[in-house]
């Protein structure tokens, strides 16, 4: 990471709270910055790929409550301090360079099927702005100025002072940057909600402004990308992932049966992956019956979410029949 970008967050972080803040400019420690130093809560460590360049690159799952209302007043308190950071993005000045993704970008599409987002995806356009620019070091330094001006957020308090900064994706993907966002409410565990920032990312189609829906937004429209390229990219991410996340297998599944994909615009994202290219005329689509699949984590996660990897798999194949017969007509 370059130094204008820390210098540029430093900077707003001692401005928000007159403190130096929590970074990680390279893999010098096992864990990240944005990792709490102690586990609180009962919480339990699991793998996340886009930090998977530390040798503990690990999140905390949610916190064990000692009661349903402790647990409800924690999960409240998440979806205002979510909410707030969406306000702040969608006030910016640079908020058309801002195009949402990921799973708080579901729950416009899904509505209750959507499973409960806990942070915030993030294409930087236009693609030629790098991680390293100076424009990128401003826009992670208004941001944190604008979401600290006013620290508390209905019941959660912004801890200001514990903002981190992390380094996402090295090796795979679009590079990236992710901001950590900590808060806590009175008597409660310290919750955290991410903002990840990818840059050099091509867009197929093109954005359009969205409304997520009450409690995640307070009405007002974020730029998001296309619930077809959002497909896509799940699956890309299935396709070659060496750590294939079972919340892109259920994510994927549910947008499949909402959405037609078609293959040139699916085609043209797997060539971005090199592996594709260069096993695209031999390797099957969806190869997640080989045991890749995080889905242990994943059901710990979201227990309610029933059925096997291989159950979501089937689903997904069927939802899109079209787009594979769309493939072999191409050929």
């Amino acid at each position: 990471m370059a130094n204008t970008m820390i210098n540029w967050l430093a900077t707003a972080l001692e401005k928000a709270s007159g403190s130096t803040p929590k970074k990680q400019t390279a893999v010098s420690t096992p864990y990240p910055a944005g990792f709490p130093a102690s586990e609180q809560g009962g919480n339990r460590e699991v793998f996340d790929p886009a930090l998977q360049h530390f040798a503990r690159g690990f999140r905390l799952t949610d916190p064990v409550f000692e009661s349903d209302a402790d647990a409800s007043r924690w999960h409240r308190a998440r979806r205002d301090v979510i909410r707030h950071l969406i306000g702040v993005v969608s006030r910016l000045p640079q908020s058309a360079n801002l195009v949402l993704r990921g799973s708080l970008l579901l729950t416009a599409w899904l509505g209750d099927d959507a499973r409960e987002p806990g942070d915030m995806d993030w294409v930087i356009v236009p693609e030629t702005v790098d991680v390293s620019d100076e424009f990128a070091s401003a826009l992670m330094g208004d941001i944190v100025l604008a979401a600290t001006a006013k620290p508390l957020v209905s019941e959660a308090v912004l801890l200001s002072a514990q903002i981190a900064q992390d380094p996402i994706w090295l090796y795979d993907r679009a590079p990236g940057t992710r901001l950590v966002f900590p808060w806590q409410v009175d008597g409660l565990p310290v919750g955290t909600v991410q903002m990840d920032f990818v840059f050099n990312e091509t867009l197929r189609t093109p954005p359009a402004p969205v409304v997520l829906p009450y409690p995640w937004s307070d009405g007002k429209p974020v730029l998001a990308a296309s619930p077809q390229e959002s497909l896509a990219w799940k699956i890309l991410w299935l396709e070659t992932d060496a750590y294939t996340q079972g919340k892109d297998i259920y994510d994927a599944t549910l947008l499949a049966e909402r959405v037609a994909l078609p293959w040139d615009l699916l085609h043209s994202v797997l060539l971005t992956d090199e592996w594709y290219r260069s096993h695209r005329q031999t390797a099957p689509l969806l190869r997640l019956t080989e045991g890749r699949v995080e889905w242990e984590d994943f059901q710990r996660e979201y227990p309610h979410i029933v059925g096997s990897a291989e159950d979501w798999q089937d689903r997904l194949v069927d939802a899109l029949a079209g787009t594979f017969a769309e493939r072999e007509a191409s050929r």
